[in-house]
């Protein structure tokens, strides 16, 4: 992933709050830290380096279930792996799926009609409700 990706990563924190940034792993438990790392490519005596420095490191613990990827942004919205995607194309029909994975979600775009709207309506974490996909999948389709 592009190192200057703001937002590589999504979050729950142990108090319920959404957060982006890297995450990283200490034990058995995982952190995620804000969006201050950056690429340091240029040493002070001129010299070529890659090296990761962070600034400002604010760490906090994350419910590990949680922990989405950044996967892409279709009209102008973010979409992190576990977001419950609604496509309308062609003015009525309508589509929900989940953005599993980067794999699914490619699977799913491709499938789409080229003039499609994409709408993020939630994520698997936030709406248990939405889960259950009764009310979305009617046939019982509930597959990618």
């Amino acid at each position: 992933m592009d190192i200057y990706n703001k937002k590589p990563f999504r979050a729950k924190t142990t108090y319920d709050a959404w957060r982006y940034g890297w995450i990283f792993k200490a034990g058995k438990k995982y952190y995620i830290v804000d969006d201050t790392a950056y690429l340091e490519q240029e040493g002070y005596d001129g010299s070529t380096k890659d090296e990761l420095v962070l600034g400002y490191q604010h760490f906090e613990l994350v419910i590990d279930e949680s922990i989405g990827q950044f996967i892409t942004n279709v009209d102008n919205q973010d979409i992190y792996e576990g977001d419950i995607i609604e496509e309308t194309s062609h003015g009525s029909q309508t589509r929900i799926f989940i953005a599993e994975d980067i794999r699914t979600f490619t699977r799913e775009f491709d499938k789409a009609h080229h003039n499609a709207i994409w709408k993020v309506i939630g994520n698997k974490f936030d709406n248990p409700d939405i889960m259950t996909l009764k009310n979305l999948f009617p046939d019982g389709k509930n597959k990618l």
